[in-house]
Formats: structure tokens, sequence, C-alpha cells
């Protein structure tokens, strides 16, 4: 997923982001045994398909993501993962807006939106497991449609 990519690669050039996750920022899921703290970015749960907003070649086409924020459970939890979805709502969606496209590891964006943000239960993989709190944000990347 081209805006997803563009999100990871957005917000590993973040160092306020940097300083508590360092590089752990995953496309889809996390690896099994990554260590928190930790960003995951996907699709919002439920949706498979990518929205258009405008077809045709060059058009600005709405892809829908949301970012998964997990905290460190010894050094914040919660509260911390809260303090990452502010840090990516800043990174993603300035409140002093874009004032033109700007280019995210070769894929143009023109603006994002802010959709809310919402505690998040991860799954239990396995029996072992319990399920994990974290924080998460929709936003919608608005792109060209490459």
């Amino acid at each position: 997923m081209i805006a997803a990519s563009a999100v990871v690669w957005k917000l590993k050039s973040v160092s306020a982001i940097n300083s508590v996750v360092s590089t752990r920022i995953y496309p889809g899921r996390a690896p099994q045994g990554a260590t928190l703290p930790y960003i995951c970015v996907d699709r919002p749960p439920g949706q498979t398909p990518l929205a258009k907003f405008s077809t045709g070649t060059g058009s600005l086409r709405k892809t829908p993501v949301s970012v998964f924020c997990f905290g460190d459970q010894t050094t914040g939890g919660i509260k911390q993962a809260g303090e990452l979805v502010e840090l990516v709502r800043a990174a993603l969606c300035p409140t002093s807006g874009v004032t033109a496209s700007v280019q995210w590891n070769g894929t143009w964006i023109d603006h994002c939106t802010d959709n809310g943000s919402y505690e998040h239960i991860e799954n239990p993989q396995d029996g072992g497991e319990v399920g994990w709190r974290a924080m998460a944000i929709d936003i919608d990347v608005f792109h060209l449609n490459c």
C-alpha cells in the first residue's frame, strides 16, 4: 500500500517519534517479539478495499490509514501510547495545514485528515499471550495516484 509506506517513511523521519520508538515503525503488524514501544501502520480495522477520491491519471486519491501506537507497560503503557498518538497527529496532520504537496519517500502527499483517535485492544496471538492495549489514530491520506 503506497500511502502506508509513505506514512511509515514520514514517521521514521520525525526526531520526536524516533526518540521514543527508535526505528520500530512497521507496515502492518510488528514482528513477533518486537521490543516495545513501537508503531504499526495499516488499513483501518475491517477495511480491505482502498477508497478513491477521484480517478484518472495524476488524480488525487484518498487512502484511509490507521496508526497503532503501542506503549511499553514498564515505561508508561497506555499513557505513552497516547503521547505517541499526539506525536503522530502533529507529524501527519499539522494544525497549520499544508500549503503545497510534499513528497514522502517518492509519494506526493497533498494533505492528511485526522479522523480521530481511540483506545485499541490487540487480540492475543496464542494461548500464552494476553491482549495488549494501544492507542490508534485514523487518518485519510490524500496523495497522487502514482
